[in-house]
């Protein structure tokens, strides 16, 4: 099947901005809220590298400070929105050590995401209308961040992330299907974060990041709120 150079390395970019935007967004509540505290975010998150752009909503819930479960759903385009995409997602984060209550000075978190995609165009020229290409996306990470309380009410966050992708995007035509996409490899990022608020209560929460992945770089932002459903043993 031939899609022709353009098409099949646009869908390499939104690929690789799609893997970045997801691993920019890794962040949870978990990350601001303390050992033993429930809670849920809403966050909202644009990204931007060289020619493609997305956007996202991401909802997650906390339990016990322990662990977190997070869904997300965004849209990603590039260029002129010659090729766009829509993707789901799903994490769950382990947050092995919480600063001043573990055995490290610094916060330390696990994450595996799966993102399913799903892609559509804007121009008939490309390929014809009974073409389908989907996405599957698994990424494994770690993340280390420490927070740095400025005020009681203004909590600022550094944070490093890094981690593993694996990326396949399939087309199919009535029973024929072939693989246009395959990339794995690791993933890095350096973010800045801010809550302002009461961590043990609620808060608005302000991330932006830099990621790697495949020699393309990324920048993202996002503003969110987090709210607890329960209080804290430790007084901020």
């Amino acid at each position: 099947m031939n899609l022709g150079g353009f098409l099949r390395k646009s869908t390499v970019y939104l690929s690789i901005l799609l893997i970045i935007l997801c691993f920019n967004t890794a962040f949870s509540q978990g990350d601001f809220l303390e050992e033993g505290q429930s809670g849920y975010q809403l966050v909202g998150a644009f990204t931007k590298s060289a020619n493609e752009y997305g956007v996202s909503a991401n909802l997650g819930y906390s339990i016990d400070g322990a662990f977190d479960l997070g869904f997300s759903i965004g849209r990603l385009s590039v260029g002129e929105g010659i090729l766009s995409c829509t993707y789901y997602g799903s994490n769950l984060i382990f947050h092995t050590n919480k600063q001043g209550a573990g055995k490290f000075p610094i916060s330390i978190s696990y994450f595996i995401q799966y993102v399913f995609s799903s892609y559509s165009r804007n121009s008939l020229a490309f390929f014809e209308n009974d073409i389908e290409m989907t996405g599957n996306h698994v990424k494994l990470g770690m993340a280390l961040f420490y927070n740095i309380k400025v005020d009681p009410v203004f909590i600022v966050q550094p944070n490093v992330l890094i981690g593993y992708s694996n990326n396949n995007i399939d087309i199919s035509q009535r029973s024929y299907t072939e693989q246009i996409v395959s990339n794995k490899g690791m993933n890095f990022g350096l973010g800045f974060s801010m809550l302002i608020g009461k961590p043990t209560k609620s808060g608005i929460r302000i991330d932006t990041g830099f990621s790697i992945y495949n020699n393309e770089t990324a920048f993202s932002i996002s503003l969110g709120i987090i709210k607890a459903t329960n209080e804290s043993k430790r007084d901020w």
